[in-house]
Order: C-alpha cells, then structure tokens, then sequence
C-alpha cells in the first residue's frame, strides 16, 4: 500500500474538504516526493496548507522540483519544436507532456522525464531524422528490426540530457490489439504555448494511461494513478473510457486500473458512481492472459512478447507477429 503522506498529496485538488497531513515527522519526505515525481504536487500541496511541513522540508521539496522544472521546460520546448517543424499529422503527444497541460489545473503539478510521441507508420523515419539533425542518436539497436517496425512499442533517442520515446504503438504488451488507425482516429489538440499540439481524445487518453499504469510494469506508478484519478473526477467520461476500452479489446485493464486507484489513493480519489461502472467489468481470457503474464514478478521482456500475441486482435495479425519474431531468430548471429 501507499504511505499515508504520499496518498495524501497524491490526492491532493481532488477533495473538496479534508484535512491537512501533518508532514513534519515525515522522515525522507522530499526525497519519497522526488521519486514519485510528485514534487510540483507536494509542493503545491505544502503551500495551500494541506500539507504541514517545516521550513526544512519545504526548502527540499522546492529544490526538487526546480529540478524537474528546468527538464521538464526543455522538454516542452522540444516536444514544440518537433510539432512546428514537422506539423501534427500522423503525429500524437503522449504522456507526461500531454497530460500536464491538458489535465490538471497547473501543468507544475505534473512531472515527467521525457517526451513521448506517437508517430504514424510512414512518419517514425521522418521524425527519427529530424532528431539526428539535433543531435540525438538511439539508445538501443532494434533486435528484430523488420518485426520492431510493426510490432515494436517505441524507438528511443537521448542526446545525452534529453531523451524522446517515438511510439509505433501505444503499448508492447496489453494493447498491441490498438493499431495505429485505430489511435490516430482518436486525436485531438491541446493548445500548449502558442502551438496546437496533437494529444489523444479525452477518452483514448484515459484508456492509454489505464493500459500505461497496469502493463508498463508490475508495481503501477503513483503519478499514473493520479492521473487516472483526475481523468475519473468526469463519470461521463469514465463511461466514454470504458466504451472506448471495450472496443479496443481492453475492458479489464481500465476496470482494474480504477479499482487500483481507489486501493491505492483512497476512497476520496475515485467517486461510488465511477466505481460501480466499472464494479463487474472483468477481462475477456486473452486479456487476462496477457495482464498475468505482465504481473508477475521475475517479468522480462519475454513476458511482454507473450502478452503482445495474446492482445492482438485478427488472426492474420498473429500470424505476421509470429513469423516476424521466427525471422529474427533465425537471422540473430
């Protein structure tokens, strides 16, 4: 379970009335803040009061998230630049940057370490050369390439301080079902500076960051949830995200990840009508194959490729994905 302060200001904006956490007793409370990348959140939090905290520990949280906000200011800049220099179609920002400008009340409150962007198939390259042009180069060199261009969840690219995730799917493992037609007909535009950005619709980003906190790793990270918890405050939008989540093939994975939520955050951060919407919604048996596989504790990306199969949704699909990794194989030195 979550410690009780981190709960705290993790719901920190979505409580009309609570009362405030007495902090000052909270050994290590910046640094936990800091890990979580809740320190916009927990500063904002300590400065309205609802979080009691001793001059100390205020200073701490404030260095930190400076920190963060010098990155997170580059990264905006970049995720601008690529947008204004290539233009938005084929092309969706994902994530961090998306969700801080589109769905919390001040962007500071939440943090992110890198730009993620969705790039259609007959885009990726493009976008891969505008970045070497600037100085980036990829972390890592693709093991099956020809398999890696369809199938493959995201190419990274660091120049050494920044780095940029280029998605060629929204998930490696429980949605791989959702193909790029399928995400770029759920787009829309987020006014960020003075630039019209291309995010996901309201409802295909609330399914994304259900799939992202659940089968991005086995322990759903804290500011993912908080996420959702923002994104759930609208039940019209909850019953817009679970349509969307049963027609991509993942129903389960956002009934669970709500459910999570509220084990997780409390009571105060997911309402009884958004629960009882999602109270027996269960996954179908290849979901949740795909989402055992992805739980368990000794993953490794082994596991993912299993999940990767199981969520695909069209036999001639499977087939491709199949052949895909036995050509990789037999080709490997």
């Amino acid at each position: 379970m979550t410690s009780a302060h981190l709960s705290h200001v993790a719901t920190f904006g979505l409580a009309s009335e609570r009362r405030p956490f007495d902090a000052t007793g909270v050994y290590g409370l910046a640094s936990d803040l800091h890990s979580q990348k809740m320190s916009g959140l927990g500063l904002a939090a300590a400065l309205a009061g609802d979080l009691v905290v001793e001059d100390a520990q205020l200073d701490a949280i404030a260095d930190f998230h400076q920190s963060f906000v010098a990155v997170e200011l580059e990264l905006d800049s970049l995720a601008l630049r690529l947008i204004d220099r290539l233009g938005g179609t084929g092309l969706v920002v994902l994530k961090g940057v998306a969700h801080a400008h589109t769905e919390y009340p001040d962007p500071a409150w939440r943090q992110y370490g890198d730009v993620d962007v969705f790039a259609a198939p007959d885009r990726v390259d493009e976008v891969i050369a505008e970045l070497e042009q600037r100085g980036f180069s990829r972390m890592f060199e693709p093991f099956a390439p020809a398999w890696e261009r369809e199938f493959g969840k995201s190419i990274t690219l660091t120049d050494g301080r920044l780095e940029v995730d280029i998605h060629r799917n929204l998930s490696q493992g429980l949605a791989l079902g959702i193909r790029p037609p399928d995400v770029l007909a759920h787009r829309t535009t987020a006014t960020i500076g003075s630039i019209e950005v291309p995010v996901l619709a309201p409802d295909a980003r609330f399914v994304h960051a259900a799939v992202h906190a659940l089968g991005g790793s086995p322990t759903p990270p804290l500011n993912g949830l908080v996420d959702l918890a923002w994104m759930a405050r609208d039940a019209d939008r909850v019953r817009s995200g679970l349509a969307l989540a049963r027609e991509w093939g993942v129903p389960g994975t956002f009934a669970a990840a709500l459910r999570t939520v509220e084990c997780e955050l409390g009571a105060e951060a997911m309402g009884d009508e958004q629960l009882d919407m999602v109270a027996g919604v269960r996954p179908k048996v290849r979901e949740g194959l795909a989402g055992r596989a992805l739980s368990r504790p000794e993953r490794t990306f082994r596991h993912d490729i299993v999940a990767g199969l199981l969520s695909l949704r069209g036999t001639r699909d499977r087939v491709r994905y199949i052949r895909g990794l036995a050509t990789a194989r037999r080709t490997r030195p």
